[in-house]
């Protein structure tokens, strides 16, 4: 069939496996039973497509080890990973770490020149780029670091022309920076 002609079973336990996919509606046994099954696919569709028509999950792996639970990679030009949602009220992509030293989502680019470590874009009217809560007693929003001589720990550029900067009090604008340059505050401006 099309479907075996796309999957090819990198081993017996592979094998096995995929003779009870192209059963129809057989009873899979547990993975540990089958062992690690690598599949190589040639097709322009989904080489894997996971449906869950209930309220449980639709995919779920576990490790207890010091190694990855999941490892995805991409050798084109696409997306090594793309998560969409429709749904009002949730994000595409979270996560959740216990770790008090250790973000929930760690964006790292490893260029040589340039790279970007996170970017959020945003295409609706008054959205947010990026947002940072603080929740607990005494947390910040959002910390911004540089650990060179030549670099900048926080760069504001408004491409449009208008307030490079807005601080804020519980919604209240407090300060500004305005597009040429204009500092305005609502208190005492100090300086040494």
């Amino acid at each position: 069939s099309a479907v075996e002609t796309q999957l090819s079973p990198a081993s017996e336990a592979g094998q096995r496996t995929l003779e009870r996919l192209l059963a129809g509606g057989a009873t899979l046994a547990p993975a540990g039973e089958l062992g690690p099954s690598t599949f190589t696919c040639a097709t322009t569709g989904d080489c894997v497509l996971v449906t869950q028509t209930g309220t449980g999950r639709a995919l779920r792996a576990t490790a207890n080890n010091t190694g990855d639970a999941v490892l995805i990679q991409q050798s084109g030009t696409g997306y090594a990973l793309r998560a969409t949602t429709g749904a009002t009220g949730k994000s595409a992509l979270y996560g959740e770490s216990a770790s008090s030293s250790q973000a929930a989502i760690h964006g790292k680019s490893t260029a040589t020149s340039g790279g970007r470590g996170l970017i959020g874009d945003v295409d609706g009217t008054n959205g947010w780029g990026l947002m940072g809560f603080a929740r607990g007693s005494g947390g910040i929003g959002v910390l911004a670091r540089a650990y060179s001589l030549g670099g900048t720990a926080f760069w504001a550029d408004n491409l449009g022309g208008g307030k490079i900067i807005s601080g804020r009090n519980n919604g209240v604008e407090k300060f500004r920076v305005e597009g040429p340059g204009n500092v305005w505050s609502a208190g005492t401006l100090t300086g040494t």
